[in-house]
């Protein structure tokens, strides 16, 4: 019976472990990515299936359509607005943002696209 107990345990821990981190928290809100490398700060609005992204000291500000794929993972697809503001962003981009750590007032995100080969990690502070 200990035999059993103790593998049944170890079965809820694993699945407990496959599921990844809790990412629910950071579905909606204001978040920042702090200056660092030359990239200026960033402040970001989600909410439902829009976010707006401003960079601080600029008045432009870009509009993505959310889709979550999973509970860590979503796209973002720019609007027409965002691929008028920024010709150079293709109107058929896709970012794709994958939570990879959460903290208590912050995540860690990897972000891809289908448009270059470079994969940009950041973290994101929520500012509520």
């Amino acid at each position: 019976m200990k035999k059993l107990f103790f593998i049944l345990l170890c079965i809820a821990c694993i699945k407990t472990q496959a599921q990844g981190p809790d990412c629910k928290k950071f579905r909606d809100g204001s978040f920042k990515i702090e200056a660092k490398d030359g990239v200026p700060e960033i402040i970001i609005v989600r909410k439902g299936k829009k976010q707006i992204e401003k960079v601080t000291g600029s008045t432009k500000e870009a509009e993505f359509v959310v889709t979550w794929i999973d509970n860590c993972t979503y796209t973002l697809v720019p609007t027409e607005k965002t691929t008028a503001l920024y010709p150079s962003f293709p109107k058929n981009g896709v970012l794709t943002v994958k939570i990879t750590e959460v903290k208590p007032k912050s995540y860690v995100q990897t972000s891809s696209s289908n448009f270059t080969e470079i994969i940009y990690t950041s973290e994101l502070i929520k500012i509520e």
